[in-house]
């Protein structure tokens, strides 16, 4: 079999670019080990949202009293949660093998391996395939990092990916590690009743956000009586009689239910053949790009987690696109990540595009409005957290923006599309906001830094 662009990996950034090849006429094969979609439709980001988003509506039931709507307590029935949740990603599943079908990109369900830096061998079952293709695109994506010290059984040990396939929900769970998604399924537990202790090694939960953003959130997390240990590992996890007893780095011991670790993601270079391709690993694993994304051959490309770039389902496809525009119209495109959204849907929400002001440098300035200054904040009790701008005082140019809060997953559109824009704090103040509405927030930080706030005073 032969192709202009074969492309080993199916999630987000892999099918996306195989239907922009496609679309430019290039004869495709994409090849994909499991299903296309990938751990975002299948194990990440689609099925966690589906989950968080029930539970966060459960929650707000259980408030309704407050508003004189007294409802009943109703227990969370999680195989039909589940069952629901599949459905949708089945749905989605079968949208993006429609779409690849429609653009004749021709899917191979296999192991794929190279042979050599213009062949690779895939094996399905008891067969092997060869494809010789010309440009080729390595999409192979990450998984779940295991601790030596927290082995997982699938059972009262797990990963998010057991996690989101389990029809039961346990009354306590440990959480270890306190980046995007041990907060999301830090929210997730709570909001469904779950007594959640979560462990995270570094000083901060959401260690790569701005500092004050993450010591809202631990207040947030405190006040909702989830048990957090900062600066903590876990040293080792045993069974006892009443279900796991987890010793800490800290000298402390935690009885629980089950153990669910989010300890980050490895990225999928091994046994792929790389070294019989001679493309070049980092130290750390990832695969050596250029700013064209391309690897130490030419024309082999390579996208998403397995490169040492973001690991977002969103950056995947964007470096997609762009390999593909590569390919097809000669290496004139770059990559560029200085706006770059970066969200986490717990509760509340996490946002952040460019620039912290540490990382702006000296002379940069930062302002901000909490959510409680806003009617509609008010109007639907959602006014925890805040929005923060990083801008430099004298052109007013807008350099980051770091919030959290109710919606801010939504809102952080608008501020990337500035800093990817090179606008100012001005064009913020004189963009009109509907009232009422979440996104008045910006404007109220914009007015405060140009001089005239409108609702806001000066916060600490």
């Amino acid at each position: 079999m032969e192709c202009d662009v074969l492309i080993l990996g199916g999630g987000p950034g892999g099918y996306v670019a195989a239907e922009r090849a496609a679309q430019l006429g290039l004869n495709v094969v994409l090849v994909e080990k499991e299903k296309v979609g990938g751990v975002c439709l299948h194990h990440g980001c689609i099925p966690s949202k589906a989950l968080l988003d029930t539970a966060e509506k459960y929650a707000f039931l259980q408030e309704c009293n407050t508003r004189g709507v007294a409802l009943p307590q109703a227990p969370i029935e999680m195989p039909i949660l589940m069952a629901w949740k599949d459905q949708i990603l089945d749905r989605l599943h079968k949208g993006v093998e429609t779409l690849l079908s429609k653009r004749s990109v021709k899917v191979i369900q296999g192991t794929g391996f190279f042979k050599d830096a213009h062949t690779l061998q895939v094996t399905q079952q008891e067969t092997n395939t060869e494809i010789s293709f010309k440009q080729a695109i390595i999409a192979t994506g990450a998984k779940p990092r295991e601790l030596p010290q927290v082995p997982v059984n699938g059972r009262n040990i797990i990963t998010s990916r057991e996690m989101l396939d389990q029809g039961f929900l346990p009354k306590r769970v440990l959480i270890v590690g306190g980046g995007a998604s041990g907060c999301e399924f830090t929210s997730f537990y709570t909001h469904l009743g779950s007594e959640v202790v979560l462990v995270e090694v570094l000083e901060h939960l959401m260690p790569l956000e701005d500092v004050e953003v993450s010591k809202r959130l631990e207040g947030s997390f405190r006040k909702k009586k989830i048990k957090l240990f900062l600066k903590t590992s876990v040293d080792s996890v045993k069974e006892v009689a009443k279900g796991l007893e987890v010793s800490l780095s800290s000298g402390q011991t935690v009885e629980t239910d089950q153990v669910l670790v989010c300890a980050g993601y490895v990225r999928h270079t091994q046994n792929l053949g790389l070294e019989k391709a001679d493309v070049k690993l980092e130290k750390n694993g990832s695969v050596v790009t250029n700013e064209f994304l391309q690897t130490s051959q030419k024309h082999i490309y390579a996208i998403g987690d397995v490169t040492s770039s973001y690991q977002l389902a969103h950056v995947a496809s964007y470096e997609g696109l762009v390999a593909v525009d590569n390919i097809a119209k000669g290496n004139k495109r770059k990559v560029s990540y200085a706006a770059i959204p970066r969200c986490v849907f717990c509760s509340p929400e996490v946002a952040s595009v460019g620039l912290t002001k540490d990382q702006a440098g000296q002379g940069a300035e930062e302002k901000k409005v909490l959510f409680n200054v806003l009617g509609k904040a008010q109007a639907t009790g959602q006014s925890e957290g805040f929005v923060k701008l990083v801008y430099d005082p004298k052109s007013l140019k807008l350099l980051g923006a770091h919030c959290v809060g109710p919606h801010v997953t939504e809102l952080i559109g608008e501020l990337g599309l500035a800093v990817r824009l090179g606008l100012t704090v001005k064009d913020l103040d004189e963009t009109v906001h509907a009232h009422p509405t979440f996104s008045e927030v910006i404007a109220e930080v914009a007015a405060l830094i140009c001089g005239h706030p409108i609702h806001a005073t000066e916060r600490p």
